[in-house]
């Protein structure tokens, strides 16, 4: 098995149904699908039931429960559990592939990186869309931003080796997830120009409301794992001061920049 999709889904029958719709169709079938839902009660069984026919007459394989969880990493660390690809793909209720060819284009060759990074389209309504590009990934993109897990692959002994997704964070466990591996632990990664999902612009790390709790969490996962490189940095800074290397000093200072408020010049 090459691929896990993982689904997390909570009273959005509507949005499942489309997510379902663009899997099923695909013409890559060497995946199996998984849904965690979180007990819905407003016809999202009903879905499941409906597609779970459908993937039987396609042999397709599907996976899934329903049961009250505590939050969206808490689901999607179940299904980590069962999943038995590769890799993982977290496509959530909402959610859609980008055409049935996605899933043969990103997997018409071997795959061997940790991370496997494709463009994602945000999408809010038919006037509100764009496509978030990703050409490189660097230390500024990381922090201002995110890997947009819906169209980043995951090896799935990636996420069992972090012990999954960090379940006391409400809204941005993935976004902590990318910053450990690929800041701390220099895991391998491929970046794509496939557009292989579109987001749900919908959904809680969007919600306005959700904002400030977004930033507080961002900023205590900073503090975390960045504060040990700012202060080696700052060393480095004043070592090369020393010898007078402005070069350097320039170089690393424009690194830092997006830390400057947790650091204290020297």
């Amino acid at each position: 098995m090459i691929l896990s999709i993982i689904t997390v889904n909570l009273n959005n029958s509507n949005g499942l149904r489309k997510t379902f719709e663009s899997v099923i169709n695909q013409t890559y079938t060497n995946f199996e699908q998984i849904i965690i839902d979180g007990g819905s009660t407003d016809g999202s069984i009903d879905v499941i039931i409906d597609y779970e026919v459908q993937y039987k007459e396609k042999q397709r394989q599907l996976y899934w429960i329903s049961e009250p969880d505590n939050g969206i990493y808490n689901a999607m660390n179940k299904a980590i559990k069962v999943a038995n690809g590769q890799y993982c793909l977290f496509l959530n209720s909402g959610d859609w592939l980008f055409g049935n060819e996605v899933l043969s284009s990103v997997f018409d060759q071997k795959q061997t990186s940790d991370l496997i990074i494709t463009q994602l389209l945000k999408f809010k309504s038919e006037k509100e869309k764009k496509i978030t590009q990703f050409d490189t990934i660097d230390l500024n993109l990381i922090l201002k931003s995110s890997l947009p897990h819906p169209s980043t692959y995951i090896r799935t002994e990636l996420i069992k080796e972090f012990g999954g997704f960090n379940e006391a964070l409400k809204i941005v466990s993935d976004w902590e997830f990318f910053l450990r591996v690929l800041l701390l632990h220099n895991c391998t990664y491929k970046v794509s120009s496939i557009i292989n999902s579109c987001f749900d612009m919908t959904g809680i790390s969007n919600d306005a409301s959700h904002r400030e709790s977004l930033i507080l969490e961002r900023e205590e996962i900073i503090k975390k794992y960045i504060s040990p490189i700012l202060i080696q940095a700052n060393d480095k800074i004043l070592a090369l001061d020393k010898k007078h290397d402005q070069k350097s000093i320039s170089k690393i200072r424009k690194i830092l920049q997006p830390f400057k408020k947790y650091i204290q010049w020297r």
